[in-house]
């Protein structure tokens, strides 16, 4: 119990964080490029650099910053196939962390769901054999009952990289 409050309050404290503007547009503009020094972004948002040290270090400590990374355009690397799966589950045993969901290479995104569906993975594959594979990889592994996966035919929106 103390825990989950623990997690309530935490989650309180960046919401509140959030809602401060500066704090906004810091976590916008890191969005934007994350290559961006302190003092170039203080001089965008007219604030003192101490601020931004101090806002970010308070970001990373509430755990809302995970990690400082690129972006990578996975279409020029090769991956023009992106399939999406729906998945029905027998049990629980493939939620365990040595079970195969957690050792698909090709997994970008694994979501537990609701509704009809169990698991939705977000796939990204070079080739058509590649993406055989994967499917026969998923629909022999007697943990999952059912797969139906959609193959993207063009990208209209996909961008993680805003608040």
């Amino acid at each position: 119990m103390r825990r989950m409050y623990e997690h309530m309050k935490n989650n309180e404290n960046v919401v509140n964080f959030l809602n401060d503007e500066i704090n906004r547009k810091i976590l916008q503009e890191y969005l934007n490029d994350s290559r961006q020094s302190y003092r170039e972004i203080s001089r965008k948002l007219g604030v003192a650099p101490g601020t931004i040290i101090t806002r970010m270090k308070h970001l990373e400590e509430n755990g809302l910053i995970k990690k400082f990374t690129v972006q990578i355009n996975l279409e020029k690397m090769g991956y023009i196939i992106t399939a999406i799966t729906h998945m029905q589950i027998r049990g629980s045993s493939i939620l365990e962390k040595d079970n195969i969901l957690f050792k698909l290479k090709e997994a970008n995104a694994i979501y537990k769901v609701t509704g009809g569906t169990d698991i939705i993975i977000i796939a990204k594959l070079k080739t058509t054999m590649e993406l055989d594979k994967y499917l026969t990889k998923l629909n022999n592994n007697k943990a999952i009952r059912r797969t139906h996966t959609y193959v993207v035919l063009d990208t209209i929106k996909e961008d993680f990289n805003h608040i």
